[in-house]
């Protein structure tokens, strides 16, 4: 009987694998035209025939690609068939043969051991490999597999090996040649000793070695290290012969492939192009074995490649000079090899170390430390080199050298052995080098110095002379003492030569005057321009009528320019661009300044003209608050349906852990209403749940039904997520039983179970549920959660009988609990599908640990896997950046400390989750939009440091991309076994070196050596920690107290962790970690020092330090003493002056010297009280509204700070925190309602309020309102606050409304108490009926679009004849006609209805929460914002700025809110004349750093870049401060970007069109038409990743190619990127190491910045941390700054760990972008790198060259101190020094020379004057006895009264009466009066020069010529009381040029 039902089960079994497609079996035969195909539609088998053969083979090749171009390989390789009659066949000896239509066997699998042909079958498996199976009662087992017998493919999970036992190789063989696959003259595989290398073999000769294997790539193969995480190389090596490597891949289309040609080649298909593409290829030139020959070494970049090592020469030199190179090299001296010389010394070998090497062929292993590796080889007289790698040890080579290699990148150090005298011999030539670097150093700091010191005194002479010029001026050109010289501006004057002046001005002359004195040309261009006549403005000889529009353009930018107003005038930017562009758009010119004259302060505030003043203009900006809004009432009597009603009655059931709570008032008749498949329900009168029928979710987030799983036909009920294209199943009721047709249903039972049956009947799963229930009373329900309830209906309400989430599967859902429970015994845990067809339980589970902490974990079986390391409280400590991701995950744990633990987490979106793979792996989750697929933020274990115990016991693991194996160590231990170590064998870890004292008695003097510990930082911490009840202080000493702890660690959270035994499974991170203490010996912390070593490093660094410090000291005290001389100097000057008739000045001179001297230009310039910045700096609500708008502050800016403050101090309150206030938006408004209300005292602070003080609390509140005045020349100065605080003067000025408040019209004020009778429409508003905001800008009501009939609901522009619409409500859903009604419904919702009678809303507004009141109002404010709002407390419910739809306008916000989800996004309208939701969606992304992107669909279409602190970097065309206002928020409560407009006269709008373009438009009134601002995108370069991966766009390289590789990087694939296809971007350089300690950056400047989406974010540390920060985490590719045009400049941190899109360059603007590369990348960028071949030289060499170098600088400071001091002993005699001339300089006598006033010294000039005696003054009092400057009756001043005298002929009147008339002749009087007059005339050319002066002085000239009229006389009369001008008929002298007087602060 038994053995009849094994013929049954075989027979059942075979006809099994007859059905599958995978298989062959005895009752099949597999013919030439059919095939198989593996389980994933990966593999096919079957016949084929190669290119240009027609023999046919049986063979493997890959699905989707033909299989000439993918055969993998081949069964009868040696055997092919001529014709198409072959078959495949099971045997009657249960092999798989091939035949010939003979019968001719072919080729068999030859299995030797006796089985039968009903027993056997074969399979093609998803690797490729073909397998024969036998079946047993044990079970299936193979018997034979292609993998066993490989070819020419290398393919994941395939062996390539060798056993010295069974002395069986498998390794690859090529193929004869393209067409014949048999076995060709080429193989590849391993060699095992002495150490395991690949190897390539042409017949029996090596052509290629690998290098040695040091336990994580072959050393040879420089690529490879690269490729460690592509391909996971798996080695295993006995020691004794026999090796074995395979390796695995995620992609199966990756392999490796032998060609006919002995070539290695790494294939991979490209989807893109489908075609094969090629990655690393071996051997090269230099690859091929032996090329060189001995002791030589070849260098592909040489020409020729080979070249002897140094210390050899050719062994025949014709022979290499030919090119035939492997004869090799000899040595060109002995080993000396420990012999004597003849003079008896001893003159050993060395060592020549050349890096970056290939190691040359068999190397020999010794068991020796890394110290004593070179003296084992010295030892051994035949050894000629060594090197000490880890992961392999010591290695030495006798003989010769064979198959050396010099790579560019990656190589290992290799050490040759020289003699002596070769080494010797290097020495001297760095001693040479040594000196002559010194020297010319030397050399060259000399000739620095002396430059410096050169330029140094011609700086000093130009600054004396520009000092007195200075100084000159002042007297000359000021008037009564006045002296006001704008010094700051004097700075930024250029200096031109007299010669260049005089030639570009044609000697001075007047035709070439600038300015002409005045605003005479602007008046007339205005008057012109208003008369339309403004070409008579332009010169003539300018005028061309081919240039008119350019002329025209250019008066008109000028008028532009003169306007009164500041904030009317463009800025420079705005006028560059204005003249460099041709838009013809500019706005209209306002009046100039300067034209219209102020009057009467009464009359100016009455006039609507506005008048040319000094005063700061503003512009007022309302905010968005209720009385902006026009109200509009509509009243809703009209009730929804009956069912919709029976739908508002069903209670909301709110979701706990379950994601469901019961309700007592659950509706029973909801059942009746459900009807359809996609409800959420099953209910009994649903009687079944069909194959084809799905239930889901509520908000259409799950779906619960029948699904087949990828490449399998069975049928299961599970839950997947609903919106997503890609099948994601969450959860699988029947996953041990499916269902092999589609007959199944799910059903509620008869017992009120829900139960999953086929169509016999047969249930495959069920819930189980053990309460007696019944089915009429039972329902399941699929909750948004994803959670599919039972519940029972009873009458105390319904209960949850069974959900899914208390059985969880693969998947980790929010609100899913991982729990276990110590009372019951009961776990939930994840447990794997046995792979991704397959939804049956696998072999890894996932799950919680309680004790003795909380830990998550993974199994394979019953084998622990991964740990998370102990929850803290927060998070687990052994999950790295865990504590950066709580605010996406809510992680909750709970634990009782007993053994019972549970764990649940909530995310921002059900579409984040965990996910347990069929591999073992956990994964975190979340849907990408854009790119339609599931993204992977986290996945554990992803290392081979995430496996458990990795590295063994007391050894940590840190996983690098590095050559440096991952274990470790850690310091006091040792590897337990060197030989497993080095061989890659980690697992029995370290022990040891010292053992642990632990209270014993030292022998020798009997003191006590407690142990140590050493502090290990950012770990993984051990598995099986104990808790400790000790405190962190204690916690040390708990451990040293038992001699077995080990170690330990205190974590806030947890407490004192102590471990005792053996420390297993620590791990090192790079970010993130705990502080972990390990127990040492006291032994081990003394660490052996070299005492030389280090006293010769700390006197060459404390000499430094030294010679630094005395340099800086003698500089500062220099600098000291310079500061006091020119201090000095100034109050000599200015005492000279005071001491003169000039004019009074006080200066205080101790004051003056403790002013310290600021480059005070920043701010202001000389002596100006009010300026403008180029940026805004300062906090919000404390800034005044001119410099907050505009930028310009002054001193009435600080009194509004003031204001401010003085009224937070007296309120007690922040202005701040009137946020969302509408009524009051910030405390000065607050203030002022009050004060207008005369409530002023309830502004003050209860805390502060007494009654006695209570007049001065009024009058502080009353100061700070006149403080925080809206125009700044209401507001008091400082000094006038400061008097009003301190006086007792009850008689302050009515205050006028604060800044910031909005101005209320009188149109408002009435809407303010009641309805707008426009805005009223009773209880509906028809089809006709509009509603108009306050100010009629915008309009609400139906309306159509061109000859469209349909009818919209919508906003639009009201005073713009072009039809501009803003916002649509139903957009989706049209009218036909004009029968729509809009009006309010009973819950309060404003409703669209198609008609009088409609019921259903075709539009609502959707809100949710339930409103008691009746009436509701809905305004419209002049922003276009239609608010829905409750009329007594003035609450909003809903706004359509929160629902945008394709216009932006301004003050609207784009974005989302963090707490409520709400999200702010533009979507394009489906065409121009259909405002549909279409295909362009603009949106505020959530991941990563946020930004705006443009989507098209799903796919990024266009990226609007990161915010920069001023503007989108994508948008370098926004501006900034100048009409429109930008401003970004990102905090705790949203991500969100708005913009307004300082002019509320400019109408713009942005919006996205549907052609994927983004405008922004601004209205000109004069041309009736919307001028396009800017748009994006307009060129290839905006296309979003238009240059692919680590690509970027430049534009100005356009005319080759606009795309280019970052640095570091190169083409992915050189010959599309040759073709300009860049869509495949570019990869890390091959050759380029990917983390090393000598990393650098590349800067890259004007960029914008890739995508942020998955960078990194940090906003509290500098660029400079972040640069650092990237270089210790290996993963971190490039940085850049976060907000680089802040107001505080660049800050905040962005980091890329991944692959970088959408970056691209800009010509002016973007930002600096550094890429992380390599040394070799970073000199060949920085084009310069390091010099020389020993480090210690260069720093030898670098120090002596800085001390001679400070030598000298101390030597020039000291010699110019010296100087410096012999200059002032030499003055210091005389008291009165006015002026201390150390130069002199020689006025200038001729015109066409410029030559300098002679200097003269001190004591000349006050000998000369009798101590600067007023007798001796010179000047034209000489002869007159008066001062210039006395007042005369009739003339202004002395030369105006001398001119009159001489006009009249009575000039012998002005000498002075004091003189003798015997004394002096009066002819020679009169000759000097003469002489003075004519040096006196106006006009500069008529002025005699000095040299006629001297001759006319000096000669008896008789006829000199007649004076003119003298400059700077006009006649004054008294004219009154006052004092005031006269105007007479005598002309006023000018000198042509107006002065304006500039106040200052």
């Amino acid at each position: 009987m038994g053995r009849f039902l094994l013929i049954v089960t075989l027979s059942f079994f075979s006809l099994r694998l007859c059905l599958a497609g995978d298989v062959v079996s005895f009752s099949t035969e597999l013919k030439d035209s059919e095939t198989l195909v593996s389980d994933r539609s990966t593999f096919r088998f079957g016949f084929f025939s190669p290119v240009n053969s027609t023999s046919r083979y049986v063979g493997i090749w890959f699905n989707k690609i033909s299989a000439a171009a993918s055969i993998v390989w081949v069964a009868n390789r040696d055997s092919p068939i001529n014709d198409s009659s072959g078959v495949i066949v099971i045997a009657k000896d249960g092999n798989l043969v091939i035949k010939d239509g003979r019968g001719h066997v072919h080729w068999s699998t030859n299995v030797s051991q006796p089985v039968a042909a009903n027993t056997t079958y074969a399979r093609l498996l998803n690797t490729g490999n073909l397998v024969l199976q036998g079946i047993s009662n044990s079970g299936d087992k193979i018997l034979w597999e292609s993998f066993e017998h490989p070819q020419n493919a290398f393919m994941p999970t395939m062996i390539l090996s060798t056993d010295a036992r069974t002395g069986r190789s498998l390794k690859l063989r090529s193929w004869n040649n393209r067409s014949d696959p048999s076995p060709g003259r080429y193989s590849a595989g391993m060699i095992s000793l002495p150490f395991p290398e690949l190897a390539i073999w042409k017949d029996d000769l090596m052509v290629w070695r690998s290098g040695p294997w040091n336990g994580q790539y072959f050393i040879g193969l420089p690529e490879l290290d690269f490729g460690v995480s592509l391909y996971e190389f798996t080695l295993a090596n006995d020691n004794r012969g026999s090796v074995s490597m395979s390796y695995t891949n995620h992609d199966s289309l990756y392999h490796f492939f032998l060609d006919s040609d002995g070539y290695a080649v790494e294939k991979y298909w490209s989807e893109v192009k489908q075609e094969w593409r090629t990655g690393i290829l071996f051997p090269s030139n230099c690859d091929i074995y032996g090329k060189c020959g001995q002791f030589a070494s070849c260098q592909s970049r040489l020409d020729p490649p080979c070249k002897c090592i140094r210390g050899f020469e050719p062994r025949s030199y014709a022979e290499w000079n030919r090119g035939n190179w492997t004869q090799g090299c000899v040595r060109k001296r002995p080993l000396q090899c420990e012999k004597r010389d003849s003079n008896g010394s001893r003159e050993g070998d060395g060592f020549l170390r050349l890096k970056k090497m290939k190691v040359p062929n068999n190397p020999q292993r010794s068991e020796v430390s890394e110290q004593e590796c070179p003296g084992s080889c010295l030892k051994n007289c035949s050894c000629t080199a060594y090197f000490y790698g880890q992961g392999m040890g010591c290695l030495l080579w006798s003989g010769n050298l064979i198959d050396m290699q010099e790579y560019v990148g990656s190589g290992v150090p290799l050490y040759i052995r020289l003699a002596g005298s070769e080494l010797k011999s290097s020495s001297n030539r760095s001693l040479v080098i040594a000196i002559t670097l010194v020297g010319f150093t030397y050399f060259v700091a000399v000739i620095v110095l002396l430059a410096l010191r050169k330029l140094a005194k011609h700086r000093e002479k130009n600054r004396n002379t520009r000092v007195l010029f200075e100084r000159m001026e002042a007297l000359n050109n000021n008037e009564s003492g006045a002296i006001r010289v704008n010094q700051n501006k004097l700075k930024e004057l250029p200096l031109f030569e007299y010669q260049m002046l005089a030639a570009a001005t044609e000697n001075f002359a007047i035709t070439n005057k600038l300015g002409e004195g005045g605003f005479g040309s602007v008046y007339k261009a205005w008057k012109l321009w208003n008369d339309g006549e403004l070409i008579a403005l332009v010169d003539p000889v300018n005028l061309d009528e081919c240039f008119e529009n350019e002329i025209r353009r250019c008066v008109h930018i000028g008028l532009l320019c003169v306007q009164d107003h500041a904030n009317d005038r463009p800025s420079v930017s705005t006028v560059i661009w204005m003249l460099n562009s041709e838009n013809s758009n500019l706005p209209e010119p306002k009046q100039p300044a300067f034209i219209a004259r102020r009057g009467s302060p009464d009359a100016e505030s009455q006039s609507d003209q506005r008048a040319s003043i000094n005063n700061a203009s503003f512009t007022e900006i309302t905010g968005r608050i209720t009385n902006f809004f026009t109200t509009l009432s509509l009243f809703s009597s009209s009730e929804l349906s009956s069912c919709d009603q029976r739908s508002l009655s069903i209670p909301n059931f709110e979701e706990s852990r379950h994601g469901f709570k019961t309700a007592s008032n659950f509706d029973s008749t909801f059942a009746k209403c459900e009807v359809g498949s996609d409800s959420d329900s099953l209910h009994v009168t649903h009687a079944r749940n069909s194959d084809s029928e799905t239930v889901v979710s509520n908000h259409s987030t799950f779906r619960f039904g029948f699904f087949s799983p990828v490449n399998s036909t069975g049928r299961y009920a599970g839950i997947w997520f609903d919106n997503i294209p890609v099948q994601t199943v969450v959860w699988v009721a029947n996953r041990n039983s499916p269902i092999n047709d589609s007959s199944g249903m799910v059903v509620i039972s008869k017992e009120g179970n829900l139960v999953v049956m086929d169509g016999r009947g047969q249930v495959h799963w069920s819930t189980n549920v053990s309460v007696p229930v019944t089915a009429n009373t039972t329902y399941a329900r699929l909750l948004n959660t994803g959670n599919l309830v039972l519940l029972g209906t009873t009458n105390t309400g319904d209960e949850i009988l069974w959900d899914s989430f208390e059985h969880p599967q693969n998947i980790y859902l929010p609100t899913m609990r991982l729990a276990t429970d110590a009372k019951t015994g009961r776990s939930l845990k994840l447990r794997s599908w046995k792979s991704p067809s397959d939804p049956s339980p696998g072999r890894y589970s996932a799950g919680l640990i309680p004790l003795p902490f909380p830990e998550l974990v993974v199994w394979k079986d019953d084998l622990l896997m991964w740990r998370s390391g102990p929850w803290n409280g927060q998070y687990f400590i052994g999950l790295p950046n865990m504590d950066y991701r709580i605010n996406l995950f809510e992680l909750t744990l709970s634990s009782d400390n007993r053994g019972s633990v549970s764990m649940s987490y909530a995310g921002n979106t059900l579409l984040y989750h965990f996910l347990l793979d069929s591999e073992g792996s956990v994964f975190q989750r979340d849907w990408n939009l854009a790119m339609q697929e599931w993204k992977t933020w986290l996945k554990v274990p992803s290392t081979k440091c995430d496996t458990y115990a990795t590295c063994g016991q007391f050894a940590s693991c840190k996983f690098n991309y590095g050559s440096t194996p991952p274990c470790m160590c850690i310091r006091g231990f040792k590897p337990q076994s060197y030989a497993e170590w080095k061989n890659g064998n980690w697992t029995q870890g370290c022990v040891r070196k010292a053992p642990l004292q632990c209270e014993r008695r030292d022998n020798n003097d009997g003191s006590r050596k407690s142990d140590r510990f050493v502090r290990v930082q950012k770990m993984k911490v051990p598995h099986n920690p104990q808790r400790s009840g000790s405190n962190e202080q204690d916690c040390p000493g708990s451990c040293l107290k038992n001699c077995s702890c080990t170690a330990y660690s205190f974590d806030r959270g947890i407490g004192c962790l102590l471990w005792s035994g053996n420390l297993m499974d620590m791990q090192e991170f790079s970010g993130t970690g705990a502080v972990f203490y390990i127990r040492l010996a006291d032994s081990e912390f003394k660490t052996p020092t070299n005492r030389s070593i280090v006293i010769t490093v700390t006197l060459l660094v404390g000499a430094f330090l030294f010679a630094v410090t005395v340099v800086l000291a003698l500089w500062k005290i220099a600098k000291h003493r310079e500061k006091n001389r020119i201090t000095r100097l100034q109050n000599e000057r200015m005492e000279a002056l005071c001491s003169s008739d000039v004019g009074a000045i006080l200066v205080n001179q101790y004051k003056l010297k403790e002013l310290p001297l600021f480059e005070f230009q920043v701010i202001f310039q000389g002596n100006e009280d009010e300026a403008n910045t180029l940026r805004v700096a300062g906090t919000y609500g404390y800034m005044a509204p001119e410099y907050a708008m505009g930028g310009l502050f002054s001193e009435k800016s600080d009194v509004f700070s003031l204001g401010v403050i003085l009224l937070e101090i007296v309120s007690g309150r922040r202005n701040s925190s009137f946020y969302n206030n509408e009524q009051n938006p910030n405390l000065s408004a607050y203030a002022w309602k009050l004060w207008n209300d005369g409530e002023d005292i309830a502004l003050v602070d209860p805390v502060i309020f007494e009654e006695c003080f209570e007049n001065e609390i009024r009058r502080c509140v009353h100061i700070g309102l006149l403080c925080v005045q809206d125009h700044a020349n209401d507001r008091p100065s400082v000094a006038t606050v400061i008097w009003m605080l301190s006086s007792e003067n009850s008689n302050l000025p009515e205050p006028k409304q604060p800044a910031f408040i909005p101005r209320r019209g009188t149109s408002e004020v009435e809407s303010s108490g009641q309805s707008d009778p426009r805005a009223s429409m009773n209880n509906s508003l028809r089809d006709g009926d509009v509603i108009l905001s306050v100010g009629k800008r915008f309009a609400f009501g139906f309306f159509s679009l061109g000859d469209s009939k349909l009818r919209y609901v919508g906003i639009w522009y009201a005073q713009i004849t072009q039809q501009t619409i803003v916002w649509v409500a139903n957009r989706d859903h049209p009218l036909n006609d004009t029968s729509g009604l809009i009006k309010f419904s009973n819950r309060g919702n404003l409703c669209v209805y198609a008609s009088d009678n409609g019921t259903e809303p075709i539009w609502s507004t959707n809100v949710s929460d339930s409103i008691l009141e009746t009436t509701l109002v809905a305004r419209l404010s002049d922003l276009g914002n239609l608010a829905l709002l409750e009329p007594v407390t003035g609450r909003s419910f809903w706004e359509s700025f929160d629902h945008p739809t394709d216009t932006f306008l301004p003050f609207m916000r784009m974005g989302f809110t963090r707490k409520d989800g709400l999200d702010r996004f533009l979507t394009s309208w489906k065409s121009h004349g259909d405002p549909g939701s279409g295909d362009l969606t603009l949106r505020m992304e959530r991941r990563g750093f946020p930004q705006l992107i443009l989507y098209k669909g799903r796919v990024p279409w266009w990226r609007m870049g990161s915010w920069t602190g001023h503007r989108w970097s994508g948008v370098p065309e926004m501006p900034i401060g100048y009409i429109f206002n930008n401003s970004f928020v990102n905090n705790e409560d949203e991500v969100s970007f708005t913009y307004g407009v300082t002019d509320a006269s400019v109408i713009t709008r942005t919006m996205v069109n549907e052609t994927g373009t983004m405008h922004r438009f601004t209205w000109i009134a004069r041309d009736k038409r919307w001028n396009d601002f800017w748009s994006v995108p307009k060129e290839q370069c905006d296309n979003y990743a238009h240059c692919g991966p680590n690509g970027y766009c430049d534009p100005p390289s356009s005319k080759t190619f606009e795309c280019t590789c970052l640095p570091g990087f190169e083409p992915k694939f050189p010959r599309h990127w040759f073709l300009r296809d860049s869509s495949g971007g570019c990869t890390k350089k091959k050759r380029a190491s990917i983390c090393s300690e000598k990393d650098g950056f590349v800067k890259l400047k004007r960029m914008k910045i890739p995508d942020t989406s998955d960078a990194s974010v940090d906003m509290n540390i500098t660029l400079k941390e972040c640069k650092q920060r990237c270089l210790r985490n290996c993963s971190c590719v490039a940085y850049a700054s976060a907000y680089h045009e802040s107001k505080r400049g660049a800050i905040g941190c962005l980091t890329w760990h991944s692959g970088m899109l959408d970056a691209r360059t800009y010509l002016s603007s973007g930002q600096d972008f550094y890429i992380r590369v390599d040394k070799e990348e970073l000199a060949l960028w920085n084009r310069k790198g390091l010099s020389g071949k020993r480090r210690v030289l260069l720093i030898l060499i670098s120090l002596v060259a800085a001390v001679m170098l400070l030598t000298v600088i101390l030597f020039c400071v000291i010699r110019e101190r010296r100087k410096s001091n012999r200059h002032r002993s030499s003055s210091a005699n005389f008291a009165p020094v006015p002026f201390d001339f150390e130069e002199s300089f020689r006025f200038e006598q001729d015109k066409a020379r410029n030559r300098e006033l002679p200097f003269f010294d001190l004591n000349t000039i006050a000998a000369a004057t009798n101590n600067f005696s007023s007798q001796n003054k010179l000047g034209a009092e000489i002869i007159t006895g008066k001062k210039n400057s006395a007042f005369h009756e009739e003339s202004s001043n002395l030369v105006g009264h001398i001119w009159d005298l001489w006009e009249n002929g009575e000039a012998t009147q002005i000498i002075d009466k004091l003189m003798d008339q015997e004394s002096y002749d009066e002819s020679e009087v009169m000759k000097c009066i003469h002489i003075g007059l004519l040096c006196v005339q106006e006009n500069a050319s008529d002025r005699v020069d000095m040299s006629s002066v001297v001759i006319m002085l000096g000669h008896n000239a008789t006829n000199l010529p007649n004076p003119k009229h003298p400059a700077f006389t006009s006649a004054r009369r008294r004219g009154g009381e006052n004092g005031a001008c006269l105007k007479g008929k005598t002309g006023i002298s000018v000198n042509d040029v107006t002065f304006t007087d500039i106040q200052g602060r």
